[in-house]
């Protein structure tokens, strides 16, 4: 302000002034200009990070939906508050209060709390474990355990909980500690297995933790503790065992494998608080088996590894397939041109024979490939368990026996896919009894309830069983077998147990396998049973390779698959013209209209990396014309729109690779109206 002051002061001269003044606009619309630029660059940032976080919202909206009914079905009570205000609780939770879900939505959760426990979840940690009191609907009360992570967000404090009621593990505690006799009916009929270790061995054990191990209360009492713990985890327990004797007010939380009177390993979740039994000092344990709760956390870490590995898989499998196209298709032509006595065509056969091999890994590489459809028809699936056994078991010593019922359900699926979970499956028999031996071939219809522990919906499935007496698989290694690229074999791949469980994923079913060193392996499949008959199976198909004509228009980014293409269809009889994207297509297919002599069909690639795609581009040939004939052609075999073409307004489907007479059958089928 001081040098306006100067220049506005009244003893200089009146030219000192303008010029005063026009130094001083100079300067404050230099200011403004830098002000608006840093604006604009503010704003594109902000439009920038809105975008970013708009794509990551439609993420979290397609995961939370695959989440959701995992969520609903859990055995625990999950809620998730925004500011300490609900706004989301599972069915459990709501059974748990006593309350509707539309009840809790919107309501705080602290008002269900007891106010001298509301300190005990209203601090400003990041994680909170407690136990509270709350008051439910009916007035009762209840002990629940609440463990939640708390997150900063933009409107508020977030906050995800999992609850469990642990009334009746409350009960028992203050039954104990007060009268013993008293509440013995309480413990006897609680819901936990309810323990108490002493000097090393059990000294009391109530009717759950003998229904839990499958022993007797005599066989419990007369054993070490340790001996109900998998060796694995025995240490473990054992130096948790001693550090609760030397902390007496200590309570610890702890999850261990368990081993029944028959041998079956079983996961456990465990409170353990020091007591006083008799006069000294011993253990209490409650126990609850969480082994459903252990497979359904197992299923979401396999689904997590298949979608990652399923981008990286369908983009291998794609471009693989663009040059397998090129390898097929000049093959194809090849031996069209030489005679069948010619040299040249047994080595071109048993090349032709390589290519549909590869083209097979790439059907197990794409089955990863995020999004993947099988191309469902209703079946009868007890021809494709026979089918596939009698041809998995070919020349082995190992022979397939059925127990499938005539009345059994039909399914909708693919068939190609389920007659592939069943090769793998038996191949695995097969491989696992190297002197030979019966695979147990097994099909039963089956009800699936809520809450049965399985992380299936409820309702009406086919149950396929795959059972050997072979060597087994080794506990430790089990929960891997469906990870992608593991194996124990010398000659294998890791993907056919991979592929399996992808495959039964996408039909929305279940793959599960127990196992046992040297007496063999059973795999369990869920499919959804459908109410419709299964179809009839189709006619053979001639091998005639049929001639065509008219102009044909190829849409393909990949030079070689055009050049391949112009030879294929010239050979067949058509005139082609090849465009290597959508826009060109466009182009291309508006002159021709326009001279008077359009394409009888166009084959639109659907794949084009920084151009138009064949659907975009068959959009905007509708908009031209709209009776245009178009056939969808793509290295990802699994894509919605291959499995679902007409649906999106293309009149055939061809896949890649593909050979000379899948493209003619196709290109005639669709010329002719027959598509």
């Amino acid at each position: 302000m001081g040098d306006l002051n100067i220049m506005f002061d009244e003893s200089k001269p009146r030219v000192d002034k303008k010029d005063n003044l026009l130094s001083v606009q100079d300067e404050l619309e230099k200011r403004v200009y830098e002000r608006t630029s840093r604006l604009e660059t503010i704003n594109k940032q902000l439009a920038l990070e809105i975008s970013h976080r708009k794509k990551a919202e439609r993420a979290l909206r397609k995961k939370e939906k695959r989440y959701r009914q995992l969520v609903e079905n859990s055995l625990t009570g999950i809620y998730l508050s925004r500011s300490g205000v609900l706004t989301y609780v599972n069915n459990t939770l709501a059974r748990i209060l006593g309350y509707s879900v539309d009840q809790l939505i919107g309501r705080r959760f602290l008002d269900f709390v007891y106010p001298d426990d509301k300190c005990l979840i209203a601090d400003d940690r990041s994680t909170r474990s407690a136990q509270v009191r709350v008051r439910c609907a009916d007035g009762r009360i209840k002990w629940l355990e609440i463990h939640s992570t708390v997150t900063d967000a933009r409107n508020g404090k977030e906050e995800l909980g999992n609850v469990a009621d642990v009334t009746d593990r409350k009960r028992a505690v203050q039954a104990l500690r007060e009268s013993e006799e008293k509440y013995r009916r309480v413990v006897e009929n609680a819901n936990e297995a309810i323990l108490v270790a002493q000097d090393g061995h059990l000294r009391f054990v109530n009717p759950k933790a003998m229904r839990m191990s499958k022993y007797s209360e005599a066989e419990l009492l007369t054993k070490p503790f340790l001996y109900l713990i998998h060796a694995a985890d025995r240490a473990r327990m054992a130096e948790l065992y001693r550090r609760g004797l030397e902390s007496p007010e200590s309570s610890t939380h702890h999850n261990f494998r368990m081993i029944d009177k028959h041998g079956i390993s079983k996961w456990l979740e465990i409170n353990a608080v020091t007591i006083t039994w008799e006069g000294r000092p011993a253990v209490l344990i409650f126990a609850n088996d969480i082994s459903a709760r252990r497979q359904m956390e197992d299923e979401l870490i396999k689904m997590d590894k298949l979608e990652s590995l399923g981008i990286l898989a369908g983009g291998i499998a794609h471009d693989f397939n663009n040059i397998l196209t090129a390898i097929l298709g000049n093959i194809s032509l090849a031996k069209l041109y030489c005679g069948p006595e010619d040299k040249t065509a047994k080595r071109l056969q048993e090349a032709e024979r390589a290519c549909i091999q590869a083209q097979g890994l790439t059907i197990q590489l794409l089955t990863f490939a995020k999004g993947g459809v099988p191309v469902k028809k209703v079946v009868q699936i007890a021809g494709i368990l026979k089918e596939a056994a009698l041809f998995s078991l070919r020349g082995s010593n190992v022979r397939p026996e059925f127990s499938i019922p005539n009345d059994l359900w039909t399914v909708e699926a693919d068939e190609a896919q389920i007659s592939q979970v069943t090769n793998n499956l038996i191949i695995n028999a097969d491989h696992a009894m190297p002197q030979g031996g019966i695979v147990c071939i097994s099909a039963e219809n089956a009800h699936v309830i809520q809450n049965s522990g399985l992380p299936l919906t409820s309702g009406c499935y086919v149950k396929v069983c795959i059972r050997d007496s072979g060597v087994g698989i080794p506990e430790q290694i089990l929960p891997r077998i469906f990870d992608p690229y593991f194996t124990t074999k010398k000659m294998g791949s890791g993907l056919g147990l991979a592929t399996s469980y992808s495959i039964v994923r996408n039909h929305d079913g279940l793959i599960t396998v127990e196992s046992h060193p040297e007496s063999g392996t059973a795999f369990h499949v869920f499919l959804p049973a459908s109410t419709q008959p299964a179809a009839a199976p189709l006619e053979n198909q001639t091998e005639h390779i049929p001639a065509g004509k008219g102009r044909v228009l190829l849409m393909d980014d990949e030079a070689i698959i055009r050049e391949l293409a112009t030879e294929l269809l010239t050979y067949l009889g058509y005139e082609i013209e090849v465009a290597e994207d959508g826009l060109r297509a466009m182009e291309l297919y508006k002159a021709a209209m326009e001279s008077g002599n359009p394409f009888e069909a166009v084959i639109l690639d659907l794949t084009v990396p920084g151009g138009m795609g064949g659907r975009r581009t068959l959009e905007k040939l509708l908009e031209i014309d709209p009776n245009v004939k178009s056939i969808v052609s793509s290295g990802y075999s699994n894509d919605p729109i291959m499995a679902d073409y007409l649906t999106y307004g293309f009149k055939g489907v061809v896949g890649k690779p593909y050979t000379i007479k899948e493209i003619s059958e196709t290109l005639s089928k669709v010329i002719d109206g027959e598509a």
